[in-house]
């Protein structure tokens, strides 16, 4: 970092020198237009520095804090015992604010902000600085963990601990647990998927959507509209979403996908119904999942949200859509089982009737799954219209293969 420089108050900055959207969108606000002593553009919105610079600090409160607060200092050690960091290294290296390609010297900006910042002088870490680093991996091991729990410890008890905190009103804190923290834990991922993921995943599939679902047929059989929605409890069997005697529609919403989805062999004959949403269907969508709001939106950012749930629901969506071979379906299915009976079990402002996942046999496809049998197109109201379903058969298939690194080569 090169060394600081005494911001003249009336210098300006322009819309052009940032990359963060909500900063960008600040300096429209101020519709003065003018000429940027940072970058040289014309003609463009501009903010002095000062101003920007306590926009900036508003931001920086909801993610940082004082060191002084949260971190020992030793003096004979050489300060505080973990890496601080200044207005300037977070706009440029923490949060990447500074559009380096317009800016000539970005230090230059960084450094006039950082002394126009109430922050000037104060060292700062991020909020909670001795816990997990942002990103996927706090909620990815505690989901790790439910797992393990839900296949070798207790299963059909999973929830008790947070049934009670289930009915209580949104922000209440989750109830405190035993087993050593590991409850307590559970208890708070739970928690934070309650409060945030309804919050940002949850979306309406249109009504008259097309919806898709693919069967195998024998040669000269045909089916009715019973013999292609959702099969009767005693016809189901282990499925990613639904345990066998619990039955679910699956469907996808192109039909190549749907094909996918039953693995068929060359040769193979298939049914595929098309079915139409009957009114607006609200599901967990981990397909389009929105990146992280930006710290400087001062009415969206959250900090445990943008921070840990988002990147978590994004990988989520990743890892739950992983193909699983037939012998490790009994077992690899249960969390994602689990998880869909939690879906239903907390009354939210609407009530999720489905989840809408990424394909595991066809690369962008996505995949729908209703917690409804076959009432959800045989019931009144239905869920879903069936329309109609055409038959082919299956003339090629394709394989994409890579290296199993766990695999050993056999001479």
């Amino acid at each position: 970092m090169q060394e600081k420089e005494q911001p003249s108050p009336d210098r300006r900055c322009c819309i052009n020198c940032f990359s963060d959207y909500a900063i960008r969108a600040f300096v429209a606000d101020r519709d003065e237009v003018g000429r940027c002593d940072f970058c040289d553009s014309i003609d463009v919105h501009t903010v002095e520095v000062p101003v920007v610079a306590s926009f900036i600090d508003r931001g920086i409160a909801q993610k940082y804090e004082d060191a002084a607060e949260q971190v020992a200092f030793e003096s004979a050690e050489g300060g505080y015992q973990m890496d601080t960091l200044n207005v300037a290294e977070i706009l440029l290296y923490e949060e990447e604010a500074v559009d380096e390609r317009n800016v000539h010297h970005p230090e230059r900006l960084a450094n006039a902000i950082d002394r126009a910042s109430t922050y000037c002088t104060v060292p700062l870490v991020r909020q909670h600085p001795y816990g997990e680093a942002s990103g996927a991996a706090k909620h990815m091991s505690i989901w790790n963990q439910f797992c393990h729990r839900l296949k070798h410890t207790s299963r059909f008890t999973m929830f008790r601990s947070y049934a009670k905190h289930a009915q209580a009103k949104l922000g209440a804190e989750p109830p405190a647990g035993d087993r050593n923290g590991e409850e307590d834990e559970l208890n708070r991922f739970w928690y934070d998927i309650d409060q945030f993921a309804v919050e940002v995943c949850v979306k309406p599939i249109a009504q008259d959507t097309p919806v898709y679902r693919a069967r195998l047929a024998q040669s000269g059989q045909a089916f009715d509209h019973e013999g292609l929605t959702s099969p009767p409890p005693e016809m189901t069997r282990d499925s990613r979403m639904s345990p066998r005697g619990i039955s679910y529609f699956y469907g996808t919403f192109d039909p190549e996908t749907a094909v996918a989805e039953v693995r068929p062999h060359l040769g193979a004959r298939i049914a595929v119904a098309e079915f139409r949403s009957s009114s607006h269907i609200y599901v967990l969508d981990l397909t389009e999942m929105p990146e992280s709001k930006s710290i400087f939106d001062l009415d969206c950012y959250r900090f445990e949200r943008d921070e840990f749930v988002v990147p978590f629901l994004r990988e989520l969506g990743h890892e739950i859509s992983k193909p699983i071979g037939p012998q490790d379906e009994a077992m690899a299915y249960l969390p994602t089982q689990a998880f869909c009976e939690f879906l239903q079990i907390k009354e939210f402002k609407f009530p999720i009737q489905g989840l809408k996942y990424p394909s595991a046999m066809r690369t962008g496809g996505s995949c729908l799954v209703l917690f409804r049998g076959p009432r959800v197109s045989l019931g009144n109201p239905p869920w879903l219209k069936y329309v109609d379903a055409r038959y082919s058969k299956v003339e090629s298939v394709r394989f994409t293969t890579r290296s199993d690194e766990e695999g050993q080569r056999v001479q």
